[in-house]
């Protein structure tokens, strides 16, 4: 995109201009976003995104509405390394609260609207020969947000994390190739409360592929009070998945997965005492330069209720239908 080319049907400047707009029963939400990759002529990339998202697809018990604006810049250090620094500034506000919602639901709803304000810093290191399809190199990235303390806002916090990857070309023959990434984050500096749409989740199609989405977690991060288990996410995550994929044809792949995970509700508690796992088969299509993902999984550790031993999150194989990479 070049928006002073008319001529060229304003093509040609590498400048990266987005709306989006979804409307639905459950989530609707409106996006609008544009980056400038050269300010002044030089290798700094700059941007902003505004967006308001509705989503009520997380529980039938309570909806979520988030409101902001953020605005970044970045650019490459040296070599394989980059650097981005980001502003955001987001309202929260919950609604539609039933009379089965947790506690930690209708404590927020009963404070009303809050205002996050933070700033984050991040490093990335990549050397993957590609991004749909990579068979070998690797990906590193660290992200440090810090919110309130001193920018205003109602939440304070300081979240860090770190995402890794390397993929491993184990024959060329159909181009097998092995990938192997893990995970860990954690939030401090919030005296242990904070709002349960600012914490770790894990579960669903981009990570634990055989649980339901967000449904990861110790038996401590759910509400059990109304008879129903409901996730409410944790302070500190860690995950691991190892894939196996084998080429079908220039645009199709099939992968058989592996994924551990763990979500504990303290922070910095990073304990596998009750951590998930699951396995699956599954199928990569290329579809207009992005990739389609669709995996069956199947839980193979769950978590149980300390008295009963009651399983809290298996409900059999899951079915995922996503697009993008796991990056």
């Amino acid at each position: 995109f070049d928006f002073a080319n008319s001529e060229g049907w304003y093509r040609g400047d590498g400048q990266k201009f987005r709306v989006r707009l979804s409307v639905g029963s459950l989530t609707n939400s409106f996006e609008h976003s544009f980056e400038e990759p050269a300010l002044w002529e030089r290798d700094l990339a700059v941007g902003y995104s505004i967006e308001r998202r509705y989503a009520g697809y997380a529980s039938a018990n309570y909806s979520v509405l988030s409101e902001g604006i953020s605005v970044y810049a970045r650019r490459r250090i040296f070599s394989n390394i980059e650097g981005r620094l980001g502003y955001n500034i987001r309202r929260m506000s919950v609604d539609n609260v039933t009379a089965s919602a947790p506690q930690d639901v209708a404590d927020e709803a009963a404070a009303g609207a809050r205002t996050i304000s933070s700033i984050s810093a991040s490093l990335t290191y990549d050397t993957r020969d590609e991004y749909n399809f990579p068979t070998k190199g690797s990906r590193v990235s660290l992200t440090e947000e810090l919110a309130g303390s001193g920018l205003g806002g109602d939440v304070k916090y300081l979240k860090s994390e770190l995402r890794t990857g390397r993929w491993f070309l184990v024959s060329p023959t159909a181009e097998q190739t092995v990938g192997v990434i893990g995970r860990v984050g954690m939030i401090t500096g919030s005296g242990g409360s904070i709002p349960f749409y600012e914490r770790f989740y894990l579960g669903g199609a981009y990570d634990m592929r055989g649980f339901a989405y967000n449904d990861v977690g110790a038996y401590d991060t759910y509400d059990t009070t109304h008879g129903s288990n409901q996730p409410m996410g944790g302070m500190t995550y860690g995950y691991f998945s190892a894939e196996y994929t084998i080429k079908a044809a220039d645009n199709l792949r099939f992968a058989a997965f592996y994924d551990y995970g763990i979500v504990n509700r303290s922070e910095t508690d990073f304990s596998v005492s009750e951590a998930n796992s699951d396995y699956g088969l599954g199928m990569r299509i290329l579809l207009g330069g992005a990739v389609m993902r669709l995996d069956f999984g199947f839980p193979l550790q769950t978590t149980k209720a300390p008295i009963t031993g009651a399983d809290i999150n298996a409900g059999g194989m899951k079915f995922n239908f996503s697009f993008g990479t796991v990056f």
